[in-house]
């Protein structure tokens, strides 16, 4: 029975992932920051993604942790 529910767990796990690579894509292709990539070096569009990158982790990492703190507090 065990096995049965990890298999399940695994393959939700799976197609959410999948997902989760369709969309990331769907958003790198909508994102201002990354339109410009079919116009420019490849350098310009990397500096872009990775200072873009660097703005949404920062802003994920910090929703979650003032979140956590307001738990705590």
């Amino acid at each position: 029975m065990n096995d049965l529910i990890f298999l399940y767990y695994k393959r939700v796990l799976y197609y959410s992932s999948r997902k989760w690579e369709n969309f990331k894509f769907f958003l790198i292709l909508n994102n201002p920051c990354y339109r410009s990539v079919w116009y420019t070096t490849f350098m310009d569009w990397f500096t872009t993604a990775c200072i873009c990158c660097t703005v949404t982790r920062a802003m994920i990492f910090g929703f979650f942790v003032g979140f956590i703190l307001g738990r705590i507090i």
